[in-house]
């Protein structure tokens, strides 16, 4: 991470008010135009505490005259300048180290002392360390701060900062952290600045409005606590799929609905080096009353999954990338869209593998093992093109208390899915989608569910402001069945739409139009209106709240039926009670209505379903790298036939420590 912090207190006697002028100047132009702010090449040659370069830097000039600084000394070795200004301190002096990005992309660390009215300060204080901002034709080489980064943001005595410098790739990280140092005190200005990959970055500066003579400079060394950061993910790792549901409708669930931040280690433990590899390990215990999830025959059970994973990422990152929700009743594989994919500096690469062990201490036919692997790869090019090419493979089974059948339904799928964008303009952009999604069940009675699915999308995105923009989207899915071929349709979706990153506090997207459904064996032609939303709104930065709502058709899981159309709302509360205690409380419906009659029991009816869920779970964070869950989950379907109908109950605790 680069932490860019300047800062000076100035006193000056009238022998320096001409190189206070100067000094002025250039810290205007720095501010504004970083990129013209270069280095020349004589300044890596190292130098010792009596060189005779008299080089003095910017000062503030709203501040009380007097107080300049005089460079001592440049490094390519950060050690040597630290020994340097070791040097200096013993001697009376007070150092300050300034980390220097040149343009030529390379890091220098040049040292240097204050001067009160033209003598060195004589004070004895502790060793100042600061970095600055790096010229603007290196920022292709910076990656983007990440939430942990933010947090450290936060956790840092800005009130003793004169000057705070901050690169950011989101918007919305710059308003956050920009609206921070507001209620701080500063004065904050933010401008977006172009590259050439053609994605900005967004230079937050924040200037303390008033200089107090004895304010100190902020030590090297930060506060390592991380500060929660609440998210509607329990990454890593998901829980086992069989007990808690995503949506209660047939979706593969990911994750138990807890508040659970996105945590990472800190470098301390992994090294400098840290952020390529990241094992982890979660152990649940489930009690839950209707192991079937049946009607009239209730067995409880205790439930113990084992789910040990491990991510890579090259560059190295902080947290889970791909954030996919797919299932295997789903057109196309996805459940939700992918409207934006997270964007990098220059390229990505991210594998993952999760498996989860599930053990039943009664029901022992029960027990399984499920697989996770998934990975991707983005190159973003200059000029505004870029790709990304991704790949998840399942190994799980259906949702206990979905379909018609008590037992046990295993299935394998994998999604391929290609995606190429190109940003035509500074608020014109197109992406081109295409993906290939497999689905094979290993019994036999559900053969007539294997199908392959290749569909292709097409959007135009206009941005009308920095922080909202309209598209269109047409997707056509083709969907064919292994043996049951009278299945094979067609899909067509149009849809118009607009996303919004408004401030830090809300961010969403929402879509809607039309859906035809074209069977090949059939001239009829299904047509139902389609939509889906996704909001996230931060009330404060320990409240938020997550809404999303869809109406989409999926694949029938009953050989009598033709397909469902499922209409689904969610909403998840989080707080944020401490610093190392987060609450969570979701709630969602789903409406799943089974098209053609469907017959059983002697009873031939339209087939509709209703499933209510409910779930509240409190997360404590023992250490940045360890924490526990404990809640309780409530599973409700009622089903117009009544044999299908049940109520579920599960108690869970989980711990989890991940690096």
């Amino acid at each position: 991470m680069y932490v860019n912090i300047f800062t000076v207190k100035i006193s000056l006697n009238n022998y320096f008010i001409r190189i206070m002028a100067q000094s002025i100047i250039l810290l205007m132009v720095f501010l504004l135009f970083p990129s013209t702010v270069l280095y020349s090449a004589d300044l890596f040659a190292i130098r010792t505490a009596d060189a005779t370069d008299q080089e003095i830097v910017m000062e503030r000039k709203d501040a009380p005259p007097g107080n300049t600084l005089k460079q001592m000394g440049a490094f390519q070795i950060r050690k040597n300048a630290e020994r340097l200004a070791e040097k200096l301190e013993r001697d009376g002096m007070e150092p300050v180290v300034l980390a220097v990005v040149t343009n030529e992309n390379q890091t220098i660390y040049k040292v240097y002392i204050r001067k009160q009215g033209g003598a060195t300060h004589k004070d004895k204080l502790p060793r100042k360390f600061a970095e600055n901002i790096v010229a603007e034709e290196a920022q292709d080489s910076l990656p983007p701060e990440t939430p942990r980064q933010l947090a450290q943001d936060r956790a840092v005595q800005e009130e003793d900062l004169l000057l705070v410098l901050r690169n950011f790739s989101s918007k919305a990280e710059g308003e956050e952290f920009s609206g921070n140092m507001e209620k701080a005190g500063y004065l904050v200005m933010m401008r977006e600045v172009p590259t050439g990959n053609g994605q900005p970055i967004y230079v937050v500066s924040a200037e303390k409005p008033q200089v107090q003579s004895g304010s100190t400079v902020l030590s090297g060394e930060i506060d390592k606590t991380s500060q929660p950061v609440i998210t509607t993910k329990a990454e890593p790792p998901p829980p086992s799929p069989d007990i808690i549901r995503e949506t209660p409708g047939k979706a593969v669930p990911e994750e138990l609905p807890v508040g659970t931040p996105k945590e990472r280690v800190s470098k301390d433990v992994l090294g400098k080096r840290g952020g390529f590899v990241h094992p982890f390990l979660s152990i649940t215990e489930y009690y839950i009353d209707n192991v079937f999830y049946s009607n009239d025959r209730k067995d409880d059970d205790f439930i113990t999954v084992l789910s040990p994973g491990i991510w890579l990422a090259v560059p190295h990152v902080y947290e889970k990338l791909l954030r996919v929700e797919t299932s295997d009743i789903s057109p196309g594989g996805f459940s939700l869209s992918r409207y934006k994919p997270e964007e990098f500096k220059r390229y990505q690469a991210y594998l993952f593998y999760n498996a989860d062990i599930e053990k039943f201490a009664k029901h022992s036919s029960e027990d399984a093992v499920n697989h996770k692997f998934e990975g991707f790869f983005q190159y973003n090019l200059r000029g505004g093109l870029s790709f990304e090419v991704m790949d998840q493979y399942i190994d799980s089974h259906d949702d206990r208390g979905s379909g018609i059948y008590a037992e046990l339904d295993k299935f394998r799928t994998n999604l391929a899915n290609f995606i190429v964008k190109y940003a035509i303009s500074e608020r014109l952009e197109l992406r081109v989608d295409s993906s290939y999604f497999l689905v094979n069940y290993a019994k036999a009675r559900n053969n007539y569910r294997d199908r392959h699915d290749w569909s292709l999308s097409a959007y135009t995105f206009y941005k009308a402001t920095p922080k909202m923009r309209f598209f269109i989207e047409y997707e056509y899915i083709d969907i064919t069945y292994d043996k049951n071929i009278v299945s094979d349709s067609q899909e067509h979706h149009y849809f118009g739409g607009i996303q919004w990153d408004i401030t830090a506090k809300s961010k969403g997207s929402i879509k809607a139009g039309y859906g035809t459904k074209d069977f090949a064996s059939a001239t009829e032609t299904s047509n139902d209106f389609i939509f889906e939303a996704q909001i996230d709104h931060h009330f404060t930065p320990k409240t938020s709240l997550i809404l999303k709502a869809s109406r989409r058709t999926t694949e029938t899981d009953i050989s009598t039926t033709d397909f469902v159309v499922s209409d689904t709302i969610e909403l998840e509360y989080l707080q944020r009670i401490t610093a190392k205690v987060t609450a969570d409380i979701k709630l969602s419906y789903t409406r799943d209505a089974y098209k053609d009659e469907f017959t059983y029991g002697g009873r031939t009816a339209p087939l509709d379903d209703d499933y209510y869920y409910g779930a509240f779970a409190l997360q404590y964070k023992f250490r940045e790298w360890l924490f526990a869950d404990a809640g309780y989950i409530f599973m409700k379907r009622d089903s117009s036939f009544s044999d299908f109908d049940y109520t579920t109950n599960v108690m869970f605790v989980r711990i989890t420590g991940s690096l």
